[in-house]
């Protein structure tokens, strides 16, 4: 007997996992980008102006994503097994929207600053988690295509949050709140996308063998 997941099977369900987990790549890089563009605008700095006064201030805010990450991949050690790959990428998804979400809102630098490391956690959780449980779910032949295009959707990301920082400086102006507000807000949608897409997705039927739940195993590799 088949089983399906979403609907899908096969081949189809092999890409809709690829797809999702490109898009926590793609997410990767759209959020290491995007604060090039939203630094320098005027109603950034008027809401948060030691950002453009303080040089330390401006780098904190840009790297303490990036602490964010390490934190958010360090902590597979103790979490990634218990919760499973798809959990984790659930869990991750989840923190990136709140983090997302408490930038966009944020009306001073330290709730910022919390946004930006809770949304680090999330796809350091993500990323890290992402490239076992698409390979353990694809076939053979398909897992080196699938982590190389990885790679490139993290590339397009950082590509993509310059092209989208450029569209609301000119399409907006820099002296709306609004502007820098949907930069960042962008990938909450992103986030939200991806956790829907992939609550429908299997689990790593490597990790479920590991775990002893054999008849999910072998439901998953019948689809």
């Amino acid at each position: 007997m088949i089983h399906t997941f979403g609907g899908l099977t096969g081949d189809r369900l092999n890409t809709a996992i690829a797809f999702f987990a490109g898009c926590s790549f793609f997410l990767f890089g759209y959020d290491m980008g995007y604060m090039g563009s939203v630094l320098t605008q005027r109603s950034f700095i008027e809401t948060m102006p030691s950002t453009a006064t303080n040089p330390n201030i401006q780098g904190i805010s840009v790297g303490i994503f990036e602490i964010g990450c390490l934190l958010g991949a360090l902590s597979l050690l103790e979490i990634g097994d218990r919760l499973g790959r798809r959990k984790t990428v659930l869990l991750g998804q989840a923190l990136i929207l709140i983090g997302g979400l408490l930038q966009a809102a944020a009306f001073g630098l330290p709730q910022f600053l919390v946004g930006r490391v809770v949304a680090g956690v999330g796809l350091g959780l993500d990323v890290a988690t992402v490239p076992p449980w698409q390979s353990e779910c694809a076939k053979p032949k398909s897992r080196g295509y699938f982590v190389m295009m990885e790679g490139a959707l993290c590339s397009l990301g950082v590509m993509t949050s310059f092209w989208v920082g450029y569209a609301f400086l000119k399409g907006v102006g820099d002296e709306h709140q609004i502007s820098w507000r949907m930069i960042v807000g962008i990938q909450c949608i992103i986030a939200a996308i991806v956790f829907v897409g992939v609550f429908f997705l299997p689990e790593s039927p490597r990790w479920l063998l590991k775990h002893g739940y054999k008849e999910d195993a072998y439901y998953v590799l019948s689809a």
